[in-house]
């Protein structure tokens, strides 16, 4: 079957060997190629490999025509492994944004969303709420949601001395999403590595603000107006954003305004859409 463009997702956790087949048998065809980057983790992972299979993944970023990177962060990485840089364009992540602004001021409720893992911030988050327990908890209540990775965040909490007020609620599904995040008052995604993450934009998208970490693509989207930003690991920086969030509300609310503009004017669906087609009309002149 011949098709005009191929569209391909690939993230640290794809088959680059079997994507790259596919790719190499429609460039073949005459097919034009568009390659979409999501791994969190693909800088790392590339600079562990010998050098032959640094060369074959090169190959493969080389067959494609234009090669969507989720923010700016990873632009001189991977314009580097190709041999035209100016075929790589930054693509945001999208989320579907509600028409009206939803965000529930009377919310006391913190979020943690994703993989419960120590990639994304586990245990920085835990020894930042023990550090401000005796400051926050009578107002506060922390929800963790997500896969349990190392099976152990119900026992992490309890060695906290936490139990208290923050809770693993286990899964999330699409269904129950928008109920939690309507019902949020912050959220908290202290990660190491990540691309740029769905649950940062989710949030947005409800007028929640953000205490997340600088790394990869996040400062590309969450800034000193419509959230905070710390360092990856700082336990004392995240206890003190921690404070200053949920003790301030005018402040709390100023971000959370912001947020959700942000969420319409640069991450909607609607504009990602749009970047999308314009770069399929590219190509294919």
């Amino acid at each position: 079957t011949k098709f005009d463009i191929l569209h391909v997702h690939m993230s640290e956790r794809s088959s680059i060997k079997r994507k790259g087949i596919v790719m190499r048998y429609a460039k073949k065809r005459g097919t034009k190629i568009v390659l979409h980057m999501h791994g969190a983790e693909f800088e790392v992972l590339y600079k562990q490999m010998i050098p032959e299979k640094q060369k074959s993944v090169r190959d493969i970023l080389n067959l494609a025509d234009k090669i969507l990177i989720l923010g700016n962060y990873w632009r001189d990485f991977i314009g580097s492994l190709v041999d035209d840089p100016s075929r790589v364009a930054v693509v945001y992540n999208a989320v579907p944004v509600p028409k009206t602004y939803e965000y529930d001021k009377k919310s006391k409720s913190i979020l943690f969303l994703g993989e419960v893992s120590k990639r994304k911030g586990k245990e920085v988050l835990l020894k930042a709420l023990k550090n401000k327990e005796s400051l926050l908890s009578k107002d506060f209540e922390v929800k963790i949601y997500g896969p349990d990775v190392d099976g152990n965040i119900v026992q992490l909490i309890g060695e906290a001395g936490v139990t208290s007020w923050v809770k693993y609620c286990g899964w999330l599904g699409k269904e129950d999403k928008a109920a939690v995040l309507k019902t949020t008052a912050i959220n908290v995604l202290p990660s190491y590595n990540e691309g740029l993450p769905m649950t940062i934009l989710e949030a947005m998208s409800f007028g929640i603000p953000s205490i997340t970490t600088s790394v990869a693509a996040i400062p590309e989207a969450v800034n000193s107006e419509n959230g905070i930003v710390i360092k990856p690991g700082s336990v004392e920086e995240l206890a003190d954003a921690l404070e200053k969030m949920c003790t301030n509300e005018q402040y709390r609310f100023a971000l959370s305004k912001r947020a959700y503009e942000d969420a319409v004017n640069i991450f909607s669906v609607e504009k990602h859409i749009a970047q999308i087609q314009g770069i399929y009309e590219e190509i294919t002149k």
